[in-house]
């Protein structure tokens, strides 16, 4: 996990110094993705899990979150390109993160494990962690249907754009011809 900052401070670093194109710049909100995945895959991989750590890494999974989240607000209304996806899976899984956090401070609190006398039995916890990951499944369905179909509008050439200019699909084609060619001598 330590790796995983080292690696999400190089990235601030190199975009704040060489601001991604326009295209990709979508894609930052994937920043939301590496700790929410190592909230589920904790959450999966122990039976006996460590409140601390988990709170830990749900603490910066909801950072990283949030983040996200300002990125998709920045991009979301501009013109759509394909990799608005980067918008889908770090959220979707950021939810499923915080409902397992959930289901993890439940076990807490009701004994199966040992947890600090300051959050055992708090139903008020509880109750905060279900309505966030509610919320997060919420916006994470927003967020997948929006992309769908702007996808399907691009797809379909309706957002005003074609998927390829006939400049790419004449480059294209004519590269795949060299390619045949020279594989076929």
């Amino acid at each position: 996990m330590a790796s995983t900052a080292v690696l999400m401070v190089l990235m601030a670093v190199r975009y704040r110094r060489i601001p991604a194109e326009k295209p990709l710049r979508p894609l930052t909100a994937i920043c939301a993705a590496p700790f929410s995945l190592c909230l589920v895959g904790y959450q999966q991989s122990f039976d006996a899990k460590s409140p601390s750590v988990f709170l830990g890494i749900f603490f910066l999974s909801s950072v990283f979150y949030v983040i996200g989240l300002i990125q998709v607000f920045r991009y979301i209304g501009g013109p759509f390109y394909p990799s608005f996806s980067g918008f889908t899976f770090p959220f979707i899984n950021t939810a499923i993160g915080t409902r397992l956090t959930w289901n993890a401070l439940r076990e807490v609190s009701t004994g199966e494990t040992v947890m600090s006398v300051h959050m055992a039995a708090d139903q008020r916890i509880l109750t905060v962690f279900f309505a966030l990951a509610g919320v997060e499944f919420v916006i994470a369905g927003i967020l997948l249907g929006i992309v769908f179909v702007r996808y399907a509008a691009f797809l379909l050439g309706r957002d005003g754009r074609t998927v390829f200019s006939e400049e790419e699909r004449t480059a294209s084609e004519g590269a795949r011809a060299a390619e045949l060619r020279q594989s076929l001598s």
